[in-house]
């Protein structure tokens, strides 16, 4: 299906890929405290902790809660968090550090460094031990030991020129125990008793160092504000490598730093998002275009389903789904129109058609990007028809079968001109709606008019249509409009039709039709998909998904899936399937998918990636990716296994006794207990109540007299 622009073709080369990362948005329209965050924390508890400009926002999956100066906060800012061992928060604010314990009363306690206003200035925190934490500040590095409430000022920056050599960004420690310091004069590191310091003399790029990380093979990255290093560990380090523009990278001041378990790395710099793929030599950059909020990123963090949280700089907090889709529109090179038809020739090639008008394109996927050719038809074809889904096949020889208004046209392998339409010459109009081609290498083809719908065979190497008419036919009702075809593994062809609740098999010669008498549930058949396992699997238009583990009885036994079962809606429109199984269906609400073993069910919906507007086409293709396409472009995810996860913390975040809120601690609680104080408890006995899941609310009622 490898159809190339020749004379006479508009081909419409591919843009620069800027396909549409599978991101939700975050802002203060959501409850977020500040639209510039600068750090984002997850916690020991399953909440997520955002360090924002106007306060610090904690986010439990739902919905934020924001603590502020209102609620003890030293300073609206908060540049920092750390969750510690015993449970208690540490915040780094612009005013000192602030222990944060939202069990206590105050929750809040500031301790400031001695020294000017500036030496209050705490930038990031690390615990050492149980008892202390290392803060790094404006004006260099404090150690501060939590039973005294004292601060050690550690005097170990060379030189002290001014106050941006002083600063200190960012603090890690590593396996060894060994202390990095990120500094405006380099990069430092305490062994023992012993300082080091690393600098562009040493190999790196810039001695203003911003963020640390220590990957999974225990080799630490650095960036700086003139790229990325990369240094093994060891008793003296070694560069291995520094990245730079040149490598990929969006821009050269790395402000922070995160890999996950695949290997990735993700690199957030001033001007965009970068990710590095394990083993690879480049970094690939995302911006706005790709749907980013803010290019200037300021924080990364991994929640514990393995997203991507993105803090940036006035644009609010991202969500980048670890399972959701990649979308590519116009910007990626598809051609205008909607997404018609998605198949994939013999050779592995996917390609997709869309259709604008009077206009018909075939776009090649091409590495990230699509190359677009238009179709070119014989003068003779005035009507492409209306058809979409089953509406291009290819056949042994290699050449595209595409359904027309005037019957079915043919390209030759590598051209986009149609050699030949062949009119279809039955008792109604041959405006061909669907084809399929079964595993004979005979095409099926369904055809609709004003006056009638019909069904035929066609041979293409005889160039010969076999009519099916009432007596040979299926037996359907005359409204019938043959719209789904499948092949089972026993050879036998299965035709829904999409207006009436009506489904056709067609074995040894004959026809079988199967309608409500027979079990198959109301709506008409929209999909037809036989899966890994030999079922079939149909889109239905009132019922869901239905599924036919039988399809070679002679009565198969139909089930069906619906909005009772756990999908999103019970109109269904295309199908398709991953290597593990699971069932991949669209509806007017998203994309669910279903796994037949245990019967969960999980929604994809646009804030998962997924293509806006209503999805009718569905595809699995050789690589095990999903594509769903629509009116506004084509969605593409790579499905993972189920991943085995524990499950997160029960927590309560909140009571309300007779309409008036219990005091709850701003980080949940696993039991309450309830004593009589008060109108509000009168009455009511001791109650405890215990691990009550914080997604649901329950209502505790009790009828009492004084």
């Amino acid at each position: 299906m490898r159809l190339i622009s020749q004379v006479a073709v508009l081909c419409l080369a591919a843009v620069a890929e800027c396909r549409q990362l599978p991101i939700r948005v975050y802002t203060t329209a959501e409850g977020l405290g500040h639209n510039s965050v600068h750090r984002i924390v997850p916690d020991s508890r399953g909440f997520l902790w955002f360090a924002t400009s106007e306060g610090l926002s904690r986010f439990d999956g739902y919905q934020f809660t924001t603590f502020g100066t209102e609620q003890g906060l030293p300073h609206r800012a908060v540049y920092d968090v750390l969750e510690a061992r015993n449970g208690i928060y540490w915040l780094a604010t612009p005013a000192g550090l602030c222990r944060f314990d939202p069990r206590s009363e105050p929750a809040f306690r500031t301790y400031v460094p001695s020294g000017p206003p500036a030496s209050h200035w705490v930038n990031a925190i690390l615990e050492d031990g149980d008892r202390a934490l290392w803060c790094g500040a404006k004006e260099g590095l404090y150690h501060f030991t939590i039973d005294s409430g004292s601060f050690e000022r550690i005097d170990f920056v060379q030189p002290r020129e001014s106050g941006e050599d002083r600063s200190v960004r960012d603090l890690l420690k590593n396996r060894t125990g060994d202390l990095w310091v990120a500094a405006g004069s380099g990069l430092y590191r305490l062994r023992g008793r012993v300082w080091e310091r690393f600098t562009k003399q040493y190999g790196l790029p810039s001695n203003d160092t911003l963020s640390l990380l220590q990957d999974s093979q225990a080799r630490l990255w650095v960036g700086t504000a003139e790229g990325l290093s990369q240094l093994a560990s060891g008793d003296r380090p070694t560069i291995l490598r520094t990245l730079r523009m040149k490598d990929g990278l969006p821009g050269e001041y790395v402000q922070c730093l995160r890999d996950q378990a695949d290997g990735r790395l993700w690199i957030a710099t001033h001007g965009e998002l970068a990710e590095l793929a394990a083993g690879a030599s480049s970094a690939h950059a995302y911006a706005t275009r790709h749907g980013l909020s803010n290019s200037n990123i300021e924080s990364l963090a991994e929640d514990r389903e393995g997203n991507l949280w993105i803090g940036t700089d006035g644009g609010g907090a991202m969500r980048l789904a670890r399972d959701g889709f990649m979308t590519f529109t116009s910007a990626d090179g598809l051609a205008p129109g909607g997404v018609v038809s998605i198949q994939e020739s013999r050779r592995g090639e996917l390609s997709i058609l869309t259709r604008d008008g009077a206009k018909l394109f075939l776009n090649r996927l091409a590495g990230d990007s699509f190359a677009a050719s238009q179709l070119v038809m014989p003068r003779t074809v005035k009507n492409l028809g209306w058809g979409w889904g089953q509406i291009a096949t290819e056949d042994g020889a290699g050449r595209l079968w595409v359904a027309t208004g005037m019957g079915p046209a043919v390209f030759p392998a590598g051209r986009a001109s149609a050699e030949a339409v062949f009119p279809f010459r039955g008792p109604h109009a041959s405006n061909t709606f669907r084809l399929f081609s079964d595993s004979h290498q005979t095409l099926w083809i369904s055809t609709s008019a004003a006056d009638g719908n019909g069904l035929a065979s066609f041979l293409p190497g005889f160039h010969t249509f076999h009519q099916f008419s009432a007596e040979n036919g299926p037996a359907a009702s005359r409204l019938a409009l043959w719209g789904a075809f499948a092949e089972d593994r026993h050879d036998a062809i299965w035709v829904g039709s999409l207006q009436t609740s009506e489904l056709a098999r067609y074995s040894n010669g004959r026809f079988t039709v199967f309608t409500k008498a027979d079990g198959l549930p109301a709506g008409e058949i929209r999909w037809i998909y036989p899966d890994r396992a030999g079922r079939l699997w149909m889109a239905s238009g009132g019922s869901g998904l239905i599924r036919i583990d039988d399809p070679g009885s002679q009565h198969p036994h139909f089930a069906a899936y619906a909005s009772a079962q756990g999908l999103s809606s019970n109109f269904t429109t295309s199908i398709a399937e991953d290597r593990w199984g699971r069932i991949y269906v669209s509806t007017g609400k998203g994309v669910d998918r279903l796994d037949p073993a245990s019967g969960r069910v999980h929604h994809y919906t646009a804030a998962d990636g997924l293509v806006r507007g209503e999805l009718q086409v569905g595809f699995s293709d050789r690589q095990g990716r999903i594509w769903f396409g629509g009116p506004q472009g084509v969605s593409q995810l790579a499905p993972e296994p189920d991943r085995t996860r524990p499950p997160p913390p029960v927590l309560i975040t909140g009571v309300h006794i007779a309409g008036s809120p219990y005091r709850i601690a701003a980080v949940g609680q696993r039991e309450v207990s309830i004593r009589e104080s008060g109108d509000s408890t009168r009455g009511i006995p001791q109650t405890r109540v215990a691990e009550i899941p914080a997604y649901l609310v329950y209502r505790f009622s009790k009828t009492y007299t004084d």
